[in-house]
């Protein structure tokens, strides 16, 4: 199993534009294979920290994932609202 935590930090004003692209990225994405959990939280204490939680069954869902029409389409709509580099850590369990 892959978790996946992709934090985005969003430039005032916009994050309902990215809001809108993630809500169709995570309706695409929750029926694609190996998908167990995928999700956008925001963060209590800053309204513009989004962050992207996944679960997937392998490194491969994951990477299939990336190369989805949908992925590759919508991600880049949204670039233009952050106000720094995407953060991105992929994890797997060790215990």
């Amino acid at each position: 199993m892959i978790k996946v935590v992709a934090k985005h930090l969003i430039k005032e004003g916009h994050t309902e534009d990215v809001l809108k692209v993630f809500r169709e990225l995570v309706a695409e994405t929750r029926k694609e294979d190996g998908c167990i959990a995928y999700g956008v939280h925001q963060k209590i204490e800053d309204p513009l920290v989004l962050t992207m939680l996944e679960e997937w069954e392998s490194m491969e869902h994951l990477k299939a994932h990336m190369k989805t029409a949908h992925f590759v389409t919508l991600i880049p709509k949204t670039e233009a609202f952050y106000s720094a580099e995407t953060e991105i850590d992929i994890y797997e369990p060790v215990v």
